[in-house]
């Protein structure tokens, strides 16, 4: 997969072209490595993620990739899967249903997403959240999909709520995993047992 685009967006793989709006974003902006991280840091890292992408297949969209605004084509964020398994444990432990039948065993979705800090308020990483996950299920058919997110991010609580997700938090502020979790499931997907038992009646 190159680029998904939506009504505003295209979310594509980064290039090496990109290397000082990801540093602005990325570094200053959003500090996700912390302070101090120079340009050339961040060269080195941006060149790793660019070999991932293209070592990938074209359907794959594992790692992060650039939320750009059509037309200016600025950098207005970042999003993508990572591997994900959530066990039947974790559903317990943030107090998400289980399901009626047991649970199947399926690849699961890890969903990140962050915003530059000018272009929050917009429904941008709604509108790039939904086009992952349409993706997700129709394209890869994975069976699940999953976000986490600090307790206090309410606005990304907010993007979960509006994509559909389930929301469950640690009762336990002091827990190993204290973070809001967001959970959906594929609404084709069926296991293999659901499939048996409607076909015996």
């Amino acid at each position: 997969m190159n680029a998904l685009e939506t009504t505003r967006l295209i979310i594509r793989p980064f290039t090496m072209d990109d290397l000082e709006a990801v540093h602005q974003l990325l570094d200053l902006d959003l500090r996700w490595s912390g302070d101090g991280i120079s340009i050339e840091q961040r060269r080195e890292k941006l060149q790793l993620q660019v070999a991932l992408a293209q070592w990938t297949t074209t359907d794959c969209l594992y790692g992060d990739r650039g939320i750009v605004l059509k037309g200016s084509g600025q950098l207005t964020g970042i999003c993508g899967f990572r591997p994900w398994l959530c066990s039947p444990q974790e559903r317990c432990l943030y107090q998400l249903p289980e399901r009626s039948e047991p649970a199947c065993h399926s690849l699961e979705l890890g969903v990140g997403y962050a915003l530059s800090s000018q272009h929050r308020g917009q429904g941008y990483a709604t509108e790039a959240v939904k086009a992952l996950l349409e993706y997700g299920f129709t394209r890869l058919r994975v069976g699940r999909i999953v976000a986490l997110t600090d307790r206090g991010n309410t606005s990304s609580v907010n993007v979960m709520r509006r994509v559909g997700m389930q929301i469950g938090v640690n009762p336990d502020p002091e827990a190993l995993y204290p973070w809001v979790v967001g959970i959906i499931e594929n609404p084709a997907h069926r296991c293999a047992g659901d499939e048996i038992k409607t076909a015996t009646g």
